[in-house]
């Protein structure tokens, strides 16, 4: 039987779900919070997170640090604290944060993504410069070109019909399976989970022609797409 991870990061509409288990002694989180989400990077700049905290008791202080080294170092916000305890419940709305109790998370957890069995969004046009698509429940399909300037980002593939000139991060919650595809694939700069690929100067000089990027042995390679 697979060990169960003291914290499990998943996706939550445009942001982040994070459950911490109770062997984790309450000193430590924040660090360990950290380091697990430290392969994330700045694809999930701007995002909030819903923290599971279960019954454990943290202060207004706790959260205050922990919301400061994720804007700091991440960009992120602390949106919602699921908990059992009353007392970490108050310390939650002293900085006016979203609190609910443990016992209503099943209810919370229709907008998580499960990891087996991925939705899929689609965007149907084109992706110009300062555009930004990000889905951490799945992949994305992108009907049109993505522009020099335009970013997608997606927890699972990344799919594009017609020309990737942007930036791309696919597996952004670590997971280096994902692969990404184009027609054209001219990404100024391409990452799967951690590794990170980064066009040539003058461009890539291959033939116009579908290609996918995927993961091997620790370093980003290209192959020519010939279905799934």
């Amino acid at each position: 039987m697979k060990a169960k991870e003291p914290i499990l990061v998943r996706g939550h509409r445009n942001g982040l779900y994070i459950t911490v288990d109770a062997s984790i002694e309450t000193g430590e989180l924040p660090g360990r919070i950290m380091d697990r989400i430290k392969n994330v990077g700045p694809s999930v700049r701007g995002a909030s997170v819903i923290l599971e905290v279960g019954e454990r008791t943290v202060t207004d202080d706790f959260l205050r640090d922990l919301q400061k080294r994720f804007e700091r170092e991440y960009g992120l916000t602390i949106g919602q604290v699921i908990t059992g305890s009353d007392r970490t419940r108050v310390a939650a709305e002293v900085l006016r944060i979203r609190a609910a109790p443990t016992l209503h998370r099943q209810e919370i957890d229709t907008g998580v993504s499960d990891t087996r069995d991925p939705d899929t969004i689609s965007v149907r046009h084109t992706l110009r410069s300062g555009a930004v698509e990000r889905h951490l429940e799945g992949n994305i399909l992108v009907m049109g070109d993505v522009n020099p300037g335009a970013e997608v980002v997606s927890s699972g593939d990344i799919i594009v019909l017609g020309t990737l000139r942007g930036i791309v991060h696919a597996g952004a919650l670590g997971d280096e399976s994902a692969k990404v595809v184009a027609l054209n694939l001219q990404a100024m700069q391409l990452r799967i989970a951690q590794c990170i690929a980064r066009s040539p100067e003058g461009g890539r000089t291959a033939g116009i022609h579908p290609e996918y990027a995927l993961v091997e042995e620790g370093q980003i390679v290209v192959r020519d797409f010939v279905g799934f």
